[in-house]
């Protein structure tokens, strides 16, 4: 793949899954035995894991956008910066609902095969988003 396929990928996964609430749409964008690097708590590996992560989300910030800030590319990996803005209105790792409005950034990496993502980092503010949602 080209470095702008591999670009237009992932505006897809943040476009058509994320921002949509849309785990659905996951199925043509990564393959079924993906590998996660950095697991939720009861995450799974594979598909039905990311699918699992996506409807976790969903639940807990049904209102979240994700907004695309930068996206770096090559032959076979990409790397995004991002920003979420929500509210926290489900469970959230073992914390019920508080309606706090919230913000996360994050910087994830993938690598694509084939035109699908095969492999996923990601590095995120979840000390920043705990202290909101807990109000700390």
């Amino acid at each position: 793949m080209s470095a702008e396929s591999n670009k237009i990928l992932i505006k897809r996964l943040f476009n058509d899954v994320l921002n949509r609430n849309n785990p659905d749409s996951i199925n043509q964008i990564i393959i079924e035995d993906y590998t996660e690097q950095d697991l939720m708590d009861k995450q799974s590996q594979g598909l039905n894991g990311v699918k699992e992560r996506l409807e976790m989300l969903f639940i807990a910030f049904p209102d979240a956008v994700y907004e695309l800030q930068d996206i770096i590319a090559d032959e076979n990996k990409a790397a995004a910066r991002w920003k979420m803005t929500g509210t926290h209105k489900g469970i959230f790792l073992n914390i019920r609902p508080t309606l706090n409005c919230v913000s996360l950034k994050g910087i994830d990496i993938y690598e694509i095969k084939n035109d699908k993502i095969v492999s996923h980092w990601n590095e995120v503010d979840m000390f920043g988003l705990l202290n909101q949602i807990k109000n700390v």
